[in-house]
Parts: structure tokens; C-alpha cells; sequence
């Protein structure tokens, strides 16, 4: 059924919808035409601006929620979408054995045996669903069965809707001791890393005001980590990692799981991705030295050229200043 989200009146006027296809978990961040959007019964739609409140002076995120009802986009509460789509995941898990894409399990409350899911699409949204196990374990199972049951479910990796938009195989990382000892011994949460083996590698994005960023997050496993770059300095052991990695560095480095790399970032402890190294700027792969050959040998053929160059022009200047003295 088509919708026109521009007839939609809920005190936001910015055109930065989100798209959500309940029957796959299927997310769409940009929706290019406003006014014949298709979607079924139920799907939940999200309008989005970044308004200044008076009381604190600065611009926070708003939002709205909606959902398709009898053929009408209607705006409800998010208590009323997660709930929509918490029953959604239940019926998802029922009917093909696997997790939906986005979708994992948190934790089981053991006080009310509640199963407590994260569905994350991509690094900026987060709704978490809660789910009685009675709606998808028709016998009583203990904690640790219903746990390990749902540990062991494939998941769909893909974004139904972006193709390989986003894959999030990496969960957050809510304490890294060693890493964040290092990040303070130098003074600018600046740490070094070296001979860490890349063990997963996620595609993300990150979205302010419907404008994508899309960049790589790896996750390094083993290796050592030192406060600065110096031979002296004592690199100690650390047990893995995460880092943000442009797209062109990726690229440009060609990452691969399992190669040795080395690299310094600034260590954050992000709201979504928890600790996390970013501003990386350069990746040595040490499983591709000849890659480090070809890159270094091309910028010295290109140094090279450029002072020929500029010794051709001082000679072509000194024949010239020349031939106008002997006139």
C-alpha cells in the first residue's frame, strides 16, 4: 500500500524518515521519495530532527514513531513499537529457527525469566525487546537451556533492505582494563598497537541527519599495545580490541581476517560501541608486506619525478637567463 509521509503532521518538519519491515527486521535509513512509500500492515516508520530545547540551549535528536494501521500511518508511543516488535521477533524465531537481522539476545532476567533482546540495525538506532519464554519455548526450560538454545541460532546477517549495508558480528566492548591503562599513561588516550591479529570485521555506518558515513569496525584479537611508538617503551599483552577503519583505508591497506596489523588510535568510550579505538590514520599489514613495497616505491618514483622535474626547470631557467646576457 502507498503512504505519503509528507501529509504526516507530529511537530517535526525535517525529511529524515527511518524504515523498519517488520517482517524481516529489514531497516531502510534514507527513504528518497516521500510521497508514495510501500509498506505493509504493521511496519514501523520513524521520523527523526534535531531540534534546540530551550531549557539546556543545545539541539537534541527527537523523535517520532509510527505504524501502519488499517491502511493509516498513526503515530504511537515507543512502548507501543517495541512491543509491536518484540512480538514480531518471537514469530520471526518460531517460524524460521534464527535470529532476524539486527537482532541479539542481551540477557534472561532470572527474577521474571524475561528474554531481553537488542534489535540494533546500525550503530545510532537501539530498541530492546522483551519477550515471554512461553512464547517461544512451549515446554519450561531453565535459564542456562533457553540461553544456550538461542546462543547457538544462525543470524541474518544482511540488511534485507541494503543488501551488504551493515553486518554486526562485533558486540561492543563494555570494559578493556589494559587498554584503558594505556590510553591514560599517555596523556592523549592515544594508544599503539602492534602484531594484533584481525579476527572479525564488521561493515557500519554512522547517520547525522540522514547523511551516511559507512566505515569498517574491526575487532583485533592478541597482539601488544604500548602508550607510544618508542623502542624503549614496554608493550604489554592485551586480549582483543575494537577499532573504527575508514572505507578507503580498508581499501587501501586490504584488510583481510586473519592478517597481523599494526596501527595507534585514540581510545573513546562511545554510548554505542562502548571502548572502541578510532582516528586511525594508518594501518600496517604485516601479513602483505609486498603491499608496503608497492605503496613506498610508488611515492619515491613519485618524489623522485618531481625533484627531476624541478631540476629540468632550473636548467631550462639557467640556458634561458643565459641566452638573454649574451643579447
Amino acid at each position: 500500500m502507498p503512504l505519503d509521509l509528507t501529509e504526516v503532521s507530529d511537530g517535526l518538519t525535517s525529511k529524515w524518515w527511518n524504515f523498519i519491515r517488520v517482517a524481516d527486521f529489514a531497516f531502510q535509513i534514507n527513504i528518497p521519495k516521500h510521497e508514495e512509500v510501500a509498506a505493509e500492515e504493521e511496519d514501523v516508520f520513524i521520523h527523526k530532527e534535531m531540534m534546540e530545547i530551550e531549557d539546556i540551549s543545545r539541539k537534541v535528536l527527537v523523535k517520532r514513531y509510527h505504524t501502519v494501521l488499517d491502511g493509516e500511518l498513526i503515530q504511537v508511543e515507543p512502548k507501543d513499537i517495541r512491543e509491536l516488535i518484540a512480538t514480531k521477533l518471537s514469530d520471526f524465531i518460531t517460524a524460521n529457527s534464527q535470529l532476524p537481522f539486527g537482532c541479539q539476545l542481551k540477557k534472561i532476567q532470572k527474577s521474571n525469566r524475561l528474554l531481553i533482546f537488542n534489535y540494533s540495525p546500525n550503530d545510532f538506532d537501539k530498541l530492546q525487546l522483551k519477550i515471554p519464554p512461553e512464547s517461544l519455548f512451549p515446554n519450561e526450560l531453565t535459564i542456562e537451556e533457553m540461553e544456550d538454545y538461542i546462543r547457538k541460532l544462525p543470524q541474518c546477517i544482511k540488511n534485507p533492505l541494503g543488501g551488504a549495508d551493515t553486518t554486526h558480528t562485533i558486540d561492543p566492548i563494555e570494559e578493556n582494563r589494559v587498554i584503558q591503562q594505556i590510553a591514560l599513561e599517555n596523556g592523549k588516550n592515544r594508544v599503539y598497537v602492534n602484531n594484533g591479529i584481525l579476527e572479525k570485521m564488521d561493515i557500519r555506518k554512522t547517520v547525522y541527519m540522514g547523511n551516511e558515513t559507512v566505515y569498517h569496525l574491526l575487532y583485533v584479537k592478541g597482539g601488544t599495545a604500548a602508550p607510544d611508538n618508542k623502542k624503549s617503551s614496554i608493550r604489554r599483552d592485551f586480549d582483543y580490541l575494537s577499532a573504527k577503519c575508514s572505507k578507503n583505508l580498508k581499501k587501501n591497506t586490504n584488510l583481510e581476517i586473519g592478517d597481523e596489523i599494526s596501527f595507534s588510535g585514540t581510545l573513546k568510550n562511545d554510548s554505542e560501541l562502548k571502548y572502541i579505538l578510532q582516528n586511525v590514520k594508518k594501518i600496517t599489514n604485516l601479513s602483505k608486506p609486498e603491499e608496503e613495497t608497492i605503496s613506498s616505491s610508488k611515492k619515491s618514483s613519485k618524489k623522485k619525478s618531481k625533484k627531476t622535474s624541478k631540476k629540468k626547470s632550473k636548467k631550462t631557467s639557467k640556458k634561458k637567463s643565459k641566452k638573454t646576457s649574451k643579447k
